[in-house]
């Protein structure tokens, strides 16, 4: 690189479609990048700290220097796609890992052409795939992101493999250690099964959360004693309200589904009386509580 302004990682912020996204590139000394991209499921980007992240890319390849800027001339795209439902931060459960290679067998990476400019006071970076968060950018240069100077580099791409694979591997031994890796694996489920979890439609964009207790729901056998408390317990919102159905729990804040897991075996809670605050575990024995299989693809529709 013969402007050594270029040369370092940077940060720059911005939207991918209508989602908040953040990048990350490491430009080397030999004229090499690799550009790394988050996208979190929020529009908002005052709420990307607790957002859960929809994919994590990374493109890798050589920079181009044409009228003064550098242009970015992609070689590899690693695309790793995530649980979004119940997303445990903790340990993220891979949905899908997709890698799009071009060279002399075609050009399969569907990115814009992307560039870097030295304004003289700071990088910026354009590209048609992103839009500049409000008041981003230097000056009257609205169109482009400003990056920032940073101090790690993104990892290479076998090393993103690699943890990923390792991450879904050690789910798959054990899916569920908390609420939050119970509401995980169910939406996991539900994203398979067209947002169904055995007989019953669910509904993730709504309410939901892993922020209660087993003892929130403490239920009631047909014989008046009480049931055993669940190990783990969450709610989400039914995608549809079927009258008369026992399953669904009215409560002040509005209609849910109470799911529990108690010895390996999902459960879903029942009010038999609806004008009543009795309720009672009933186990959903149709239901495979197996993490969905990892989908490893390359060059997807060539």
């Amino acid at each position: 690189m013969a402007d050594k302004a270029f040369v370092g990682t940077f940060t720059y912020r911005m939207f991918v479609g209508k989602n908040v996204g953040a990048g990350q590139i490491t430009v080397n000394a030999n004229g090499t990048y690799q550009n790394a991209v988050t996208v979190l499921n929020t529009t908002k980007p005052e709420d990307a700290d607790k957002a859960a992240v929809i994919s994590y890319s990374l493109a890798t390849g050589q920079l181009q220097s044409l009228y003064g800027k550098e242009y970015l001339n992609p070689k590899n795209l690693l695309t790793v796609d995530y649980t979004v439902h119940g997303q445990n931060q903790a340990r993220r459960l891979a949905q899908r890992v997709t890698l799009w290679t071009n060279g002399k067998s075609g050009d399969n990476i569907n990115l814009a052409r992307a560039r870097i400019e030295n304004t003289n006071a700071q990088l910026i970076y354009y590209s048609k795939d992103y839009t500049p968060w409000p008041k981003e950018g230097l000056g009257p240069v609205q169109s482009g992101m400003a990056m920032s100077k940073a101090d790690a580099a993104a990892p290479s791409i076998p090393t993103i493999y690699t943890n990923t694979l390792g991450a879904y591997r050690s789910i798959q031994k054990a899916p569920v250690q908390s609420n939050a890796d119970f509401m995980q694996l169910i939406g996991a489920i539900s994203d398979a099964h067209r947002q169904n979890v055995g007989q019953v439609a669910v509904d993730f964009t709504d309410m939901y959360g892993a922020g209660v207790k087993p003892t929130d729901y403490q239920a009631i056998n047909k014989d008046g004693s009480k049931q055993a408390l669940m190990q783990y317990v969450f709610v989400v919102s039914p995608a549809k309200v079927v009258e008369g159905a026992s399953y669904i729990i009215s409560t002040q804040s509005g209609d849910l589904l109470v799911f529990g897991l108690l010895g390996g075996k999902l459960y879903l809670l029942h009010q038999p009386d609806h004008d009543s605050a009795t309720v009672t575990w009933m186990m959903m024995p149709d239901v495979d509580l197996t993490v969905p299989p990892l989908q490893i693809r390359l060059n997807p529709g060539i």
